[in-house]
């Protein structure tokens, strides 16, 4: 399978092959690819750039790199170019937001696309050759398969009518296509007749190498391997006959590539006929290819395509010589590298590799969920033909269900036992950590409910802290005779359990204003005023506490002049140490000692 047509050819679909590959290739980042499309627009409005098909093409490569969709497709729409501007919505639809539920949007917009370009006077088979690929691409890739194979099959029709040689492109998609849907048949017919079109440019002999390896691979799935290793000797032949004027254009890597496909799928074929010497050969030649073709130089992606490739050779080949062990160790190994796209030969029938490599380990219910896992693997196309043989492999490995289902409840019995010991323990353990953390909180409260339940007031009753002030001297200054006043006003009047109070009212109160007011507490408590009035409070909620027998919380923080009573609780626990309740509990017990 050749790595350099699938990630350059097949996955950008024959339509590329008309894009400029100095576009398809930039690795500039977004804002460039920003800059790079707007000057190009400004161009094109200047008339400076002639706006044929492979620059309208470009300008929607780069408008999808930036995902400048709604830029390009007003563009679009003043030059009236209708068919371009719907593509351009398609994109957005497309890759903008990737799931699969866009497709009425996207089917919308494509239609609406195709008609314009097949009713346009002009020559647009670039652009209809692009706007299939691309549709067909993000159907394959989100299973409509169905959707996927009917565009591919208009696209033959259209260029036949045009007499156009392109359809390698397509063929070599509808053999993809048909492969991942698990029709081989139908791909191994597709792909025959992909093979007789001409060889009218330098990529035709690179996608018919690519086009014999998929039918070799599709005839080692129908259990063919005679016509496999028949199809394996194609790969060859298409690279021997290559015209010596593109030898210098396809790269001296093409052959070494090529070779790559030849070896993997003649082992394979080698080992599911159980000619385990010749398999073994291809393998070492294999291994031997990997550092001519130069796999590590490649990207990330590509490089791993190739890896499980590899792999999947030689996990082959160690299930057909019956090393179980090792033949799950390449599965996992491809699982790791977790490949997104369909390239690996047999690469949907992963999961049922896993059953049977499990099912020969032992691992019965391991390879029954892998069963399950296969029914994923496939779209409508494909349904009926796995469900038979997933039912069929089910039936092959005899697992004794009633075995299973006792095993699974004699698991949950232990798991519930264990659980509920656990419980228990832990349940333990807290209630005698909280048994032991009250009893101390209880002795630490009751030492602070004495110390704290005869507690004087905080509020400084001798001003700025002169305890040896004459009334003489406190009488000679205004503002400590204002403060005294207030202390006096508030004690007889108890005003401040009213909610409402505020500098306002209390300096009207005392025919003074509310600066005088502010200052004097000020200056002489240190507090500000809602300080001041709360310590007050505070107080006189410890009293209620004290004297009134049953009283509620709400009551007390209410009647005290509280709005809220998380106020009042954090207030009350930083000057008695202990929440109102404990404070109330300590001052219950003390009752009823007397």
């Amino acid at each position: 399978m050749n790595i350099k047509t699938k990630r350059g050819l097949i996955l950008t679909l024959f339509f590329l092959s008309f894009i400029p590959f100095s576009i398809v290739a930039q690795s500039q980042d977004v804002l460039q690819m920003k800059e790079a499309l707007i000057s190009k627009i400004d161009s094109c409005n200047k008339n400076l750039l002639k706006l044929d098909q492979k620059l309208k093409i470009s300008m929607m490569t780069m408008a999808n790199k930036s995902r400048e969709y709604d830029a390009m497709a007003e563009f679009f729409n003043q030059k009236k170019l209708f068919g371009e501007e719907y593509q351009i919505l398609m994109y957005k639809y497309m890759y903008k937001d990737t799931s699969p539920n866009n497709l009425d949007s996207i089917y919308y917009y494509f239609k609406k696309s195709d008609n314009q370009y097949l009713n346009s006077h002009e020559d647009v088979t670039l652009l209809i050759n692009s706007l299939r690929g691309h549709f067909v691409a993000w159907c394959s890739n989100n299973s409509y398969s169905e959707l996927a194979i009917h565009t591919l099959k208009q696209n033959i029709e259209y260029n036949s009518i045009r007499k156009l040689n392109d359809n390698l492109w397509t063929y070599l998609r509808l053999v993809q296509i048909y492969r991942t849907t698990g029709n081989h048949k139908q791909a191994i017919e597709s792909g025959k007749t992909g093979l007789n079109q001409a060889n009218t440019h330098k990529l035709a002999f690179e996608l018919k190498v690519c086009i014999a390896s998929e039918i070799a691979e599709s005839y080692y799935i129908l259990g063919d391997f005679q016509n496999s290793l028949v199809y394996c000797d194609s790969i060859l032949s298409y690279t021997h006959n290559i015209p010596d004027k593109f030898q210098p254009e396809l790269g001296s890597n093409f052959y070494n590539l090529a070779l790559i496909d030849f070896y993997a799928m003649t082992s394979v074929a080698y080992s599911s006929t159980k000619k385990f010497e010749q398999a073994l050969v291809m393998l070492g030649k294999l291994e031997a290819i990997f550092p001519k073709a130069k796999i590590l130089g490649y990207p990330d992606n590509a490089r791993d395509q190739f890896l499980a490739q590899k792999n999947w050779v030689n996990m082959v080949y160690n299930y057909q010589k019956g090393d179980y062990a090792k033949a799950m160790e390449y599965l996992n190994k491809n699982k790791e590298l977790a490949i997104p796209f369909a390239l690996t030969p047999d690469y949907k029938n992963t999961p049922k590799w896993e059953a049977l490599i499990n099912e020969k380990l032992g691992n019965y219910k391991e390879a029954n969920s892998a069963l399950k896992d296969q029914l994923h693997f496939t779209d409508s196309i494909n349904r009926a033909n796995t469900d038979k043989e997933v039912s069929s492999l089910w039936a092959t490995f005899e697992v004794d269900k009633a075995q299973q289902a006792k095993e699974n409840s004699e698991s949950k019995v232990r798991i519930i036992a264990i659980s509920t010991s656990i419980i228990i323990f832990i349940s333990a353990i807290l209630l005698i950590y909280f048994v032991v953390t009250n009893r101390k909180l209880k002795k630490k409260n009751q030492l602070l409910f004495k110390q704290q339940k005869n507690q004087s007031s905080t509020i400084p009753f001798v001003i700025n802290r002169k305890e040896e002030a004459s009334q003489e001297e406190i009488s000679e200054n205004t503002e400590q005779t204002l403060y005294l006043r207030i202390i006096e006003y508030l004690q007889t009047s108890r005003q401040y359990t009213d909610s409402a109070i505020s500098r306002e009212s209390l300096a009207k109160e005392l025919g003074t204003n509310r600066q005088y007011i502010i200052d004097a507490i000020s200056n002489n408590a240190n507090m500000s005023f809602n300080e001041f009035i709360n310590n007050f409070r505070i107080d006189y909620a410890r009293d209620l506490l004290l004297n009134e027998d049953n009283i509620l919380i709400k009551e007390v923080y209410t009647e005290a002049g509280f709005k809220n009573r998380n106020t009042f609780s954090q207030l009350f626990k930083e000057k008695f140490g202990m929440s109102p309740s404990e404070f109330r509990e300590c001052a219950n017990e003390e009752k009823i000692k007397r």
